[in-house]
């Protein structure tokens, strides 16, 4: 790509030094450029030059003004960045917090069983171990495990 560019900013030069070669009797010519508005006193004269010269002043004007208008965008465009990228971290810390505070919240034995309590649902209970003998399920309990097998088979086929 770098030679491809090099190759395209050099044919753009050739053209330019082509054009001017071609016109050496107008842009080396000597002009005086007046400015005039309208008004008696605010009437002025710029000295003789040549007009590559003026080409070249109107050139430097505008690749300045240019290059003024980009710095001031870039500045406003990394100070956004910047409040945007404090906004982000806030947030992560935020959510970090939050994760924790849900994880404690979550893992506390006392809070679940106040929870399940509150939705209707029985509390779930502690794995049992094999000398615990198992106890027949009730129509309650079995319609409990029907519905969680069909929510897991609807999460399953989404």
């Amino acid at each position: 790509m770098k030679k491809v560019k090099f190759i395209l900013w050099l044919l753009v030069l050739i053209c330019l030094g082509v054009l001017i070669y071609q016109n050496q009797e107008y842009f080396f010519s000597v002009q005086a450029l007046e400015v005039d508005l309208k008004v008696k006193t605010w009437q002025w004269t710029l000295p003789a030059i040549q007009n590559i010269a003026y080409m070249g002043i109107c050139l430097a004007a505008g690749l300045l003004i240019a290059a003024t208008w980009g710095i001031s965008s870039k500045i406003r465009s990394n100070r956004i960045i910047r409040t945007l990228n404090e906004t982000v971290d806030s947030h992560a810390a935020q959510i970090t917090s939050l994760r924790t505070e849900l994880e404690v919240y979550i893992n506390d034995p006392y809070i679940k069983k106040q929870l399940q309590e509150e939705a209707g649902t029985p509390a779930l209970e502690t794995p049992k171990t094999e000398d615990q003998a198992e106890e027949p399920l009730t129509d309650a309990d079995a319609q409990t495990v029907d519905q969680t097998e069909e929510t897991d088979e609807a999460k399953h086929t989404d």
